[in-house]
């Protein structure tokens, strides 16, 4: 019912899955992931506890192999099940059941695995894998290259209804992106994905500014924005806080007057900032900045 890619990027630690399908809420059902440990994907009809099952199996020490495979021998019903497994480690093991729906199979390669079933060729997991394994830069962008890629090929054989990006690291790091019911799901998936990082950008350049690099900090802020759009100015309503903690109360004015364009509430955010101390004790401050009159 669907086509996926599982991978793992050693050296950044992360691992993840990424699906789309013509399927309503397919990431509710087939992606499984945990930092140093694995990720999962479990499609045609299998039972969802393979995922859980397989990352416990990996956790208390086992290979990826094994795991799937003590799992594919006490399920009746694997002739059915589609199981993909990439563990941190980069190791990848799959199970197509004999009895998955055709066009079904997959593809391995060093720390990267695409499978599918229901699709319309070979070609949806081959060009899966070559644009993950080929593609550069961050683990989310090499995922969602291979659902592009798979897509081109022909994709799901009934059409297009829900995607998922699940991407974790053994430092926090956790994307998780989901697209329940769309007429083109891809592009989507790719919209929230990149909301997502924006806003771990905001959450970094904060971490930047209290340590002082407050010029760095608002350059990341607005680096954001550009990703959050026109119609959103909360990375430019929280520059010109982290502007006016620094003392730029001019600076700080004409962002906040710029957000307080697109929602004139920001305004009013900002003084209620100040009251729980995460703006300046400073009325003159606080009044220059958002252009209030005494």
């Amino acid at each position: 019912m669907t086509y996926s890619v599982v991978a793992a990027d050693p050296a950044s630690g992360l691992v993840g899955v990424a699906a789309q399908s013509h399927h309503v809420a397919v990431g509710a059902q087939l992606a499984f992931a945990e930092p140093n440990v694995a990720a999962v994907a479990v499609q045609s009809y299998a039972d969802r506890a393979y995922g859980p099952a397989i990352l416990e199996a990996v956790r208390g020490g086992a290979s990826g192999a094994d795991a799937l495979a003590s799992r594919v021998a006490a399920d009746p019903h694997s002739s059915r099940a589609q199981v993909a497994v990439v563990t941190a480690s980069a190791e990848t093991a799959v199970h197509t059941g004999s009895r998955c729906v055709p066009a079904a199979g997959h593809t391995s390669a060093a720390g990267a695995s695409a499978q599918a079933n229901m699709v319309s060729s070979s070609r949806v997991w081959a060009d899966a894998l070559k644009a993950c394994v080929t593609s550069t830069g961050h683990l989310t962008e090499r995922l969602l290259a291979a659902l592009d890629a798979a897509e081109a090929a022909g994709g799901d054989l009934r059409g297009r209804q829900s995607a998922v990006l699940l991407v974790v690291g053994g430092d926090g790091t956790r994307l998780d992106v989901r697209v329940d019911d769309a007429l083109d799901p891809l592009p989507e998936l790719r919209r929230l994905a990149g909301l997502q990082l924006a806003a771990r950008q905001m959450s970094a350049a904060f971490a930047l500014a209290a340590k002082g690099g407050t010029a760095e900090a608002v350059q990341m802020l607005m680096g954001a924005q550009g990703v959050f759009g026109p119609d959103n100015l909360e990375p430019t309503a929280w520059a010109a806080v982290l502007l006016a903690r620094a003392g730029d109360a001019r600076g700080a004015g004409g962002l906040l007057r710029l957000a307080a364009s697109s929602h004139p509430n920001w305004t009013e955010f900002v003084r209620r900032l100040a009251t729980v101390g995460l703006f300046p004790d400073d009325a003159v401050l606080l009044d220059s900045v958002t252009g209030a009159t005494r």
